[in-house]
């Protein structure tokens, strides 16, 4: 199985951020993805409206 969850990584340990099914004791691999400190992740939306790319432009100077 192969499933991508966001963890911590407190104290010397990676803790997940949401409910993982695995057993006991089971050990897993990890690929490590760093962020840059502010990066946000989006998920893809449906848009009811069409949107122009200087719009997009313009609101993502605005944050």
């Amino acid at each position: 199985m192969q499933k991508t969850i966001e963890v911590v990584y407190e104290k010397g340990v990676f803790k997940p951020l949401e409910k993982v099914e695995m057993e006991e004791g089971e050990h897993a691999k990890i690929r490590m993805e760093e962020k840059k400190r502010g990066e946000i992740d989006f998920e893809p939306i449906k848009l009811k409206n069409k949107i122009s790319v200087e719009k997009i432009s313009y609101l993502s100077l605005c944050r």
